[in-house]
């Protein structure tokens, strides 16, 4: 597993007020197998927030599915109960906000994948397990700095 850290602002003081209002924080995951690398980039730009992941393989850059801090939350703990699931079977969730994502666990040999779109269709992602762990646990922080900054 290889990850890049880039912070800024990571500590939220009064006498970092103004960098409330820009905060990027970008990591950089490797699957476990070495065939592709997912981008997860978290930028604020004034009171919003919004959350991007890249699927990057055999030198390509799919389209980024971008989150809220629930969607963040949602797909962290799906991942997480894919994860536990096993063979067992795992139902397909839905986020109750306006966002419409959706994600469901498809059992493929020799790796299952999460695929997570959104309600057009249009922006799908195939998450191999073998990057389950690691992006769980970076939607975990990255949502984490979120509430943070929303409520500093």
């Amino acid at each position: 597993m290889t990850m890049q850290f880039t912070n800024q602002a990571s500590v939220v003081r009064p006498e970092n007020v103004n960098m409330l209002e820009r905060f990027t924080r970008s990591r950089k995951i490797k699957d476990r197998l070495g065939k592709m690398h997912l981008v997860l980039t978290l930028k604020r730009e004034g009171p919003s927030s919004l959350a991007t992941i890249t699927r990057k393989s055999d030198y390509e850059a799919e389209r980024p599915i971008m989150l809220s801090t629930h969607g963040m939350e949602l797909l962290a703990a799906y991942l997480m109960a894919a994860r536990y699931s096993g063979s067992t079977a795992l139902p397909p969730e839905q986020a109750s906000d306006c966002s419409g994502l959706q994600m469901a666990l498809v059992q493929k040999v020799p790796v299952a994948e999460v695929v997570v779109s959104l309600k057009d269709g249009d922006q799908m992602l195939a998450l191999p397990e073998t990057v389950w762990e690691q992006l769980s646990t970076e939607l975990l922080l990255t949502s984490s700095h979120v509430r943070a900054l929303d409520h500093p």
